[in-house]
Parts: structure tokens; sequence; C-alpha cells
């Protein structure tokens, strides 16, 4: 804005040492001020070490090797560089800094540029503080809420709105939180307005227990928890408190002493990542302001350093479910939802894997009982291949020992002496249990070389979005640019109305716009559900531009009909037919019989949406369609 200053500055002097019409002020100063004033929302989704492969291995396991998850139906997507100011291959600490504040840093510092080093070792004293995200956004009006499944003083959650050259002085960090208390960051205002994650015991003096009688940490013989609730925060602790919250009033969730459950382990007592987030966009929204919210899969990370696949992936699963949550709780037209990766980690998809049985379009000849019916697409099984005969049978090593799909280049899962056969191996996993197969949870995937944990790898993640200004994410860029998107959703700068990025070199083949897209309603609620636990939403326009949302009924177990306004008879039919046990899909019927405006949602339990839209003056006619899904296996 300094410079957009100077220019208005400098044409006000112009203009005063001249004869000039009105008409040409005006002219002077649209050409100086943005065109756009729509402060939009922004929502920054990041699954910490969701590297490729393990987006891959998710999506194998949940929906298939051809099926979508949320992440692959966001339309904009860019390639990111995760190496620090130090580092090659970075921590948590250093990326989510250069995400929130545009400037990459050294490992284990947050909010600090390139001259601070990690705990001041040199002790010449740290640099001078960069201006985060949440700090921008507050100084803009926005409200500014985070959620983890880590602790809130983690490192991700941390960048958010905390300075520290140690990402390990969490006591330091969750005071930066408490508005008016000692160590408090002046520069996020009245604070944070929503905080939901783990993390209970930075909160705490040693001498108190928590609300399930575990010790607190603090030194300084604080209860943080008592000094946010003076400050008007609303405090819970388990799912039950969460649930209860209601309104815009600011709110603090702490679920779990350190970190939250895996979501493969998760007690009834804990909220889920995705009942988290849209807790937080509910009461986010009900302030009136725009918001900025950060959402981070936190523990998919620590599965990966366990030697945990299926955990990892069942935690990318529920951020995925977040995410698709995320997108049917807020307008796209005012909201830009940007998901990403930290870093990645030293976890491979291996060999020469053939798909499920039933993708299969050939039919085998002789087909062993390994490749028969396994559980999660067979990612977790042992690596099959074909021969020129048409028999299936398992691969193996240069010794003819079979190997699993999925495994790390480090980590404790290393077995030392010769390779055994996967099948047999019953060294204890994760938990201390003995897994029974490669498919049990508790198994650990092998690892190469032998590390307590394994580690972060360094190659580029990807960059997801969907929404407002998302046409900007494109390119392979540095990180630092999630934080230069995150500023132009706050400022509506997006490149529809053509806004190239500015860059030394021209681009060789510049890709083309896309075309543009009218505005439809947006459905708010799920209206009914229908067997296999399809979800029916739909919204109306009519010609003189009223909004709002349809009414259902149920007809039968897979059909229902939806009106608009009060009236009685059917505008529009939906079916959902069981076509599981005969073609392996769910067959989705729609008819309208209506010339009115409207957006009908059919959302699978996995995630996946079909979309059908009629236009005005479209009637059945024109308009009626079908869509499959694809049945879990």
């Amino acid at each position: 804005m300094e410079s957009l200053f100077v220019s208005v500055r400098g044409a006000r002097r112009h203009l005063a040492s001249v004869s000039c019409t009105v008409s040409t002020i005006a002219f002077l100063l649209l050409t100086v001020l943005p065109a756009a004033a729509q402060k939009n929302n922004v929502i920054l989704f990041v699954g910490d070490g969701m590297g490729v492969s393990t987006v891959t291995s998710t999506r194998i396991a949940t929906v298939g090797v051809d099926g979508q998850l949320a992440l692959d139906r966001m339309p904009y997507t860019a390639i990111s560089r995760t190496a620090s100011a130090d580092y090659i291959t970075p921590d948590s600490a250093a990326t989510m800094s250069a995400m929130m504040t545009g400037v990459n840093t050294n490992t284990g510092v947050i909010g600090y540029g390139p001259t601070t080093e990690y705990a001041d070792f040199n002790g010449n004293g740290d640099g001078a503080r960069l201006r985060n995200i949440g700090e921008l956004a507050i100084s803009m009006g926005y409200a500014v809420g985070i959620v983890t499944t880590t602790r809130v003083t983690h490192a991700t959650p941390a960048a958010v709105f905390a300075h520290v050259n140690d990402r390990n002085l969490e006591n330091e960090i969750a005071a930066q939180a408490v508005p008016g208390g000692a160590g408090f960051n002046t520069r996020i205002g009245d604070g944070l307005h929503v905080i939901f994650g783990g993390g209970r015991r930075h909160f705490l003096p040693t001498s108190a227990s928590d609300d399930e009688g575990l010790p607190g940490s603090r030194s300084d013989g604080r209860d943080l928890r008592n000094e946010l609730h003076q400050q008007g925060y609303r405090y819970v602790w388990n799912r039950q408190g969460l649930n209860s919250l209601g309104g815009s009033g600011r709110a603090i969730g702490l679920f779990a002493s350190s970190h939250l459950e895996y979501e493969a382990d998760r007690n009834s007592g804990q909220p889920s990542l995705e009942e988290m987030t849209r807790k937080a966009i509910q009461i986010l929204s009900a302030t009136g302001k725009p918001f900025f919210l950060m959402v981070e899969a936190g523990r998919i990370d620590h599965a990966h350093h366990e030697g945990s696949a299926f955990r990892a992936f069942t935690d990318t699963r529920m951020l995925d479910r977040a995410i698709n949550a995320a997108q049917r709780s807020v307008n796209l037209n005012r909201t830009l939802i940007l998901a990403t990766a930290d870093h990645s980690h030293v976890f491979t998809i291996a060999g020469y894997p053939m798909r499920p049985l039933g993708d299969l379009q050939y039919n085998p000849r002789s087909v062993p009982a390994s490749f028969r019916n396994q559980p999660y697409n067979g990612i977790l099984g042992t690596v099959h291949d074909i021969d020129s005969g048409g028999t299936i049978s398992e691969s193996g090593d240069s010794g003819g020992i079979p190997y699993t799909i999925l495994g790390y280049a480090n980590g404790p899962g290393h077995r030392s002496g010769s390779r055994v056969n996967p099948n047999s191996d019953r060294t204890a996993g994760y938990g201390g249990a003995v897994p029974s197969s490669t498919s049990h949870t508790a198994y650990r995937q092998e690892a190469t070389v032998p590390l307590f944990l394994e580690t972060h790898a360094g190659e580029d993640v990807m960059i997801y979005a969907v929404g407002r200004t998302a046409e900007n994410v494109r390119g392979t860029v540095p990180n630092i640019k999630v934080f230069d998107w995150i500023r132009d959703g706050f400022a509506d700068r997006g490149s529809r109305p053509s806004q190239p990025d500015p860059g030394p070199d021209p681009d060789p083949d510049p890709t083309p716009e896309p075309p543009p897209q009218s505005e439809v309603c947006t459905p708010t609620s799920a209206l009914l559900r229908l067997d296999g636990d399809y979800e029916i939403s739909m919204c109306y326009r009519t010609p003189g531009g009223e909004e709002g949302q349809a009414k259902s009924a149920p007809w039968s177990d897979e059909s229902a009909i939806l009106w608009f306004f009060n009236r009685s008879n059917a505008e529009v039919l939906v079916k959902v037919l069981n076509g599981c046990g005969n073609n392996r899909h769910r067959w989705v019927f729609v008819a309208p019989v209506t010339t009115l405006e409207f957006n009908l949602w059919v959302t699978a339990p996995d995630g996946e949406r079909w979309t059908h839209t009629n236009r005005q003056g479209e009637t059945a006619a024109t308009k009626s369609d079908t869509s499959a899904f694809r049945c879990a296996d």
C-alpha cells in the first residue's frame, strides 16, 4: 500500500497545478486505485509431510486407482519447492514460516528471517520479527483461526501467529496467543478467534492437572486456560464440548495433553479434523468478518516418522474429508481454498504392482489367493506381476523374496539380517503389536537404512487451489509463493481480468485463460440421504434473482422428490440406484420438470460429488441426466 499512497499523493500534486475537469480527476483516480475492494476468506490446508506418494497411496487405498479425492478435484495446481534457507530437506518450522511470511528461513526457526539461526547458537541475538499472515489478516479486520491434529503450539500452527528462534519453546508460543498476558504477541490485536487442537500441557502449570488428570508443563505457574477465559474465550476439551459451541464468540478447544490420536486410533471423546474444521468455519463465518483459517493434518508426518503407511494415509483421508467439508460450507465465489504440504517423506510406491483384480479388463488364467480380495485395494500388500502365460504371482527381489508395494528409504521399519518374506514377517510393529500380515494396521513397512525415526524428503510437493483467485496458482514456485497467493486472495487480486504475474522472462507458451463461468447458486446443507449414505443438496434461483434452498421428501430408500417455495408438486426427481452387485456402480438419475434454475449436488460417502445444473428455461427434455459412482471394494 505504500507505493499506492505515493502514487495517489503524486497525482494530487499534479492535479493541483493544472486545471482539470471532474471527469479527468475521476479517470486518474480509477487508474491508480485498485479495482476490487472485496475482501475474501482464505482457508489454507496443510498436510504435514503429505508428499505426492502419500496422496497417491491414499487415493488408491480409499477410492481406487481411478478414483478422485477432494484434492484431485481442485482445478488449479502448482508445484512447490521446499528447501529452507540452510537445508535441502527442511523441517516444518522453516517451511511453514516461509508460507506464512513470504521469507525463507532456517530450520527450527519460526517467524524470523534467514539471519536468525536456530536457538541463537551464535549468541548474537535474533533478527527482526517478520510479519506473518495472522498478523496481516488481523490488521485488515479479519478473524483468524487455527485447527490442527498436533499441539496448537507445534511448528505449523505456531507459524501463523508466533515468533521463536527454537520451535521447541512451546510454552513461550502458547503465551504469545494469550491477549493481555506476559509474552503476548500484540501484533495479533485481540488474539486469534478460534484455536482447536492438542497441547493442553503447554497451557497449564506443572502444579495443575488437566481435564483428563495429566500434568501441565509450565514452570511459570500460569494457567493460560483461565487467562483466556478472562479475555472472553470459551474453553472446551472434548468432542461434546466442541459440539456445544455456537455463535460467533472466541473459542479454544484443547482436546489432548499432547497431540491428538491418529485418525485410525481416535476415540469418541476426541473430535475429528473434519469436525473441528466445520465448527471453526461456523464460528468464523458467524463473526460477519472475512476470515483466514489454517487447518493442519499434522499427524500424517508423525505416522511416516513411525514407519506406519496405514496411519499416514488414514490421516490424509481425513484431511481430504475436511477439505470436502470446507468446500461445502463456504461460498467459493468469496473464498479461496489452498491445500499443500510443507515437505515430503522418504516414502515410496515400489516395483511394478498390478491394479486390483477387479480393475483388470481381461481374465488372468491363474490368480493366487494373495492377490484376491486384498484390503485397501492391495496397496498394503506385496508386489504382484503377470507373466506371458497369464499367471499372476508375487514379484521377488534378487533372491526371490517378495517385497511390499510401500516402503521407506530409512526409519524404524529396517529389519536386521537377511530379508524375510513379508507375508511371514512377525516383527513387532506399531504400538508393539505383532502384525498378522502386511495389511495389518500395526505393520511397519520395510526401511532400507536403520533409523529410530524416518526422515523428511527434499523433493517438491503439490499445491492445490479452488475458489476465488485460485487461478493464480500455477507453475513451479518456491513455497514462499503461498504467502503471495493468500495475500492476493485477501485483496481479490486474481488473473481473471488479465493480470499476468511479473517475471524475468516471458512465458513462451502461455496457458489460455479458462472460459468465464456464470455463477450459480450454492447448496448449503444436505437435504436428505438416500441408500448408501448419498447426500442430496439443492438450491434454486428465480428469474427475478431470488435464491433459496430446496425442500425435499424421500419417495423410497433410493429416490426422492424436491421442490421450491411452498409448492407441493415435485420439481425434480432424483434416484440413486444400487448396482453394486451387478456392475459395481451406483447410478444416479436426475429428472427436472421445472424451468427454474437450480443446482443439485449428489455427494457420495467418500466425498466424490456429482453436480447437475439446470439453467433458466431448460426442461426435462434437455436436462435429464445420469452419472455413476464406483462402489467401494
